[in-house]
């Protein structure tokens, strides 16, 4: 039951097909952060230049930008962020954030001053748009606010049916558009950010269809959605949205629910980036921005610990990313063969579904294997790999190692990731190497009596029970 339970996460809203998408490069592949990692000598942006995202959204706030009230504008640390994601090859989605008084709660969430009329927001937005977009032209998208829809982002009554929080929206979304209309500029703007709700009860279709009809928008604008595990199937949302806008969708956060273990992140990622990744996703979803990269939590959804290492979905989405930091998503690396230290070969019993031995004399279907190496390019010692039978078991080290192996998997999620070690050195694996097998947490394979015996996952080091010999096809 365990093993069966651990598969049954996004079934209800993913149905993943194997044939690939549309053409996607690296900044289809985003991520939610703070702006103050993209920092000079920052961790956070060393973490995103390995990690490879092409996307990053950030805020930028009106009271960081102008602290006082009609005062000057300071730009130098959002200069330095904005230059810094350009040089890492990055594009910008930036939320411009903390709207005036009248429309969001103060004091955390709001510009706390007096603006008649939405005169000081309409100037702070054309300000931005006015020295962003001639440095970096279509690699820099805007955005107003976040999750305008929910009630704690915006001024509304909670028991009064006409919430007001879509005139709210509008109007401070309605400003933000003339600036940009004024400026004479072609900027684009992702609209509106909100949750998969905001469809369901028309608020998405209120605002988008006023501001439509005012002729604010303009044709280079983009629909944007938030898109969680249960809220709804992406591709009907996406595909509400762009029949209604006719606009390029992208899905500007998601990510597992929190609190989130190892586990559940791995498994939001697999699912996410194998529907990402395959024909069921429509053309017009272009991008998403996972939440996010860093939390000082240890049990949520960020891809890295407090101590800022990484966990495995931090390693997962870097190998999915193509062109990235993990070199362009799984790979087949070709039929393998493992031979035990006493000459015996390893088994997927029945071909998989069942147990793992090392008692065969020689090697046939049962014995051969394909490696799937999840950061693409040739087979390296220390690359992610998972194990294949020849049926489409995936060899499965139980809690991720220190316990037993078997090939119950259907999927390969954490459990079925590996690592393979050439024992000789850092290098390609070639036929004939002896390499070692390790666990997500660091167990090695183990032919138990060096062959003739069952395989498990449960050895902290490695010895000649621990050492196999490859047979590459």
């Amino acid at each position: 039951m365990k093993v069966l339970l651990r598969h049954l996460s996004l079934a209800a809203t993913l149905v993943i097909l194997s044939e690939p998408a549309t053409a996607q490069d690296r900044s289809s592949y985003g991520l939610v952060t703070s702006g103050q990692f993209l920092e000079n000598g920052e961790i956070g942006l060393q973490k995103m230049q390995e990690l490879g995202n092409g996307s990053v959204r950030i805020g930028i706030d009106w009271i960081e930008v102008q602290p006082q009230q009609n005062g000057s504008f300071q730009w130098d640390r959002i200069d330095h962020r904005l230059e810094n994601a350009r040089n890492a090859g990055m594009e910008i989605y930036v939320n411009l954030g903390k709207p005036p008084a009248w429309a969001a709660p103060c004091p955390n969430i709001c510009a706390p001053w007096t603006d008649q009329m939405g005169n000081g927001w309409y100037w702070y937005v054309r300000n931005v748009i006015e020295r962003y977009y001639p440095m970096y032209g279509n690699a820099i998208t805007f955005g107003v606010w976040n999750e305008p829809d929910l009630r704690d982002f915006l001024r509304s009554t909670p028991d009064d049916p006409n919430d007001p929080s879509p005139w709210l929206y509008y109007t401070i979304a309605a400003f933000a558009l003339y600036a940009r209309n004024d400026s004479g500029l072609p900027a684009r703007f992702a609209l509106m950010d909100t949750t998969p709700g905001a469809w369901n009860t028309g608020w998405f279709q209120l605002v988008w269809g006023t501001l439509r009809d005012d002729g604010t928008l303009r044709p280079q604008d983009i629909a944007s959605t938030h898109w969680y595990p249960g809220q709804a199937n992406p591709t009907l949302l996406a595909q509400a949205l762009h029949n209604y806008t006719g606009r390029e969708v992208w899905i500007t956060e998601t990510g597992p629910l929190t609190p989130t273990g190892d586990f559940d992140q791995t498994s939001f990622l697999t699912e996410w980036l194998d529907y990402f990744q395959s024909s069921q996703r429509p053309s017009y979803l272009t991008r998403f921005f996972y939440y996010r990269l860093w939390d000082g939590e240890y049990w949520a959804e960020a891809l890295l610990r407090p101590d800022w290492t990484n966990r495995p979905g931090f390693d997962l989405y870097k190998s999915r990313i193509p062109g990235g930091g993990g070199g362009g998503g799984p790979v087949f690396a070709g039929s393998f063969s493992f031979r035990a230290s006493n000459g015996r070969f390893v088994c997927a019993e029945g071909n998989g579904n069942s147990i793992v031995n090392a008692n065969r004399d020689n090697a046939s279907t049962w014995e051969t294997f394909s490696i799937r190496d999840l950061n693409g390019g040739s087979l390296q010692s220390g690359d992610a790999i998972n194990i294949e039978t020849g049926d489409g078991w995936y060899f499965s080290a139980v809690d991720e190692g220190g316990s037993t192996l078997n090939t119950y998997a259907q999927q390969a999620i954490t459990w079925e990731q590996f690592y393979i070690i050439r024992l000789a050195g850092p290098g390609e694996i070639q036929n004939g190497d002896q390499i070692a097998i390790q666990t997500l947490n660091g167990h090695y394979l183990v032919a138990e009596g060096g062959g003739g015996d069952i395989v498990n996952a449960n050895r902290t080091a490695v010895g000649p029970w621990e050492t196999f010999t490859v047979i590459r096809y």
